[in-house]
């Protein structure tokens, strides 16, 4: 692949996200297209199937579907039968 190199000014604390995406951008084939996704505010396919599973899962917890237990189950509490006394520690 050819390349060339692009001088930019940007913020001292920025330099090594510049430095980053420019190694992805020679390293990883797709990621190109997600950035460009992301700049111009567009989620890809991935991440919108992502979204619309989480805001399904958040509807679905809100309307009292799902139920989920908050900690271990605990043993249930057993009244003795009359006339003997109840164990204790």
């Amino acid at each position: 692949m050819k390349t060339i190199q692009t001088n930019v000014r940007v913020a001292p604390e920025d330099k090594e996200v510049i430095l980053g995406i420019a190694a992805r951008l020679r390293s990883e084939p797709g990621f190109r297209e997600k950035l460009v996704a992301l700049l111009n505010d567009r989620a890809g396919p991935a991440v919108t199937e992502r979204l619309d599973k989480l805001e399904e899962q958040v509807a679905w917890l809100q309307s009292g579907a799902i139920v989920v237990p908050r900690g271990t189950p605990r043993r249930p509490i057993t009244v003795p039968p009359k006339g003997t006394k109840p164990s204790g520690g």
